[in-house]
């Protein structure tokens, strides 16, 4: 008995610089959805070919204040997430320094986009190259539980991106 808590004293003793580090914590999109509203599924609006686009913002869950749809706790974790780009802007060398994460292709350009808790707004001082736009990409950096407006989509997180790499890789 005496050998296995000295084992898991050890053990613990040997992983815990791993945990010091601070692995960010991996999200999936719905984990920024409060758990009181994770019941509703979120998916992209029906397109009509027919009409006008509208790319007006949506929200399954009707007009809730943007307070009620974000997750708090989140705020201020180290965090890696992926998802789509949706360029916002361009640095000198025609590389995307700011943009804003989505959880599938199109939102905000071809459908409209998704509701904030949904949106992620990131800045990166490293930039992506503009013609991989179409790709997934993954995101870490810290989570901050704050608003940004664009005129493309309001985001209710915002990340200053410290990794970005493509998704798979």
């Amino acid at each position: 008995m005496r050998s296995i808590w000295l084992l898991t004293l050890l053990l613990g003793v040997t992983l815990a610089p791993l945990h010091a580090l601070g692995e960010p914590r991996t999200l999936r999109w719905s984990d920024l959805i409060p758990g009181h509203l994770a019941s509703k599924p979120i998916r992209p609006p029906a397109v009509d070919h027919d009409g006008p686009p509208s790319l007006e913002q949506f929200s399954p869950w009707g007009e809730l204040p943007l307070d009620d749809l974000l997750v708090h706790e989140l705020d201020g974790s180290d965090v890696r997430l992926a998802g789509y780009i949706v360029p916002l802007s361009m640095d000198a060398e025609q590389r995307i320094d700011e943009f804003l994460l989505v959880p599938y292709f199109g939102a905000c350009i071809h459908v409209p986009p998704p509701p904030p808790n949904q949106v992620v707004y990131v800045t990166t001082a490293d930039g992506l190259d503009a013609a991989r736009v179409h790709m997934a990409w993954v995101i870490q950096g810290q989570m901050r539980v704050m608003t940004h407006r664009s005129p493309l989509a309001d985001a209710g997180y915002t990340i200053a991106a410290q990794k970005i790499r493509l998704f798979g890789r």
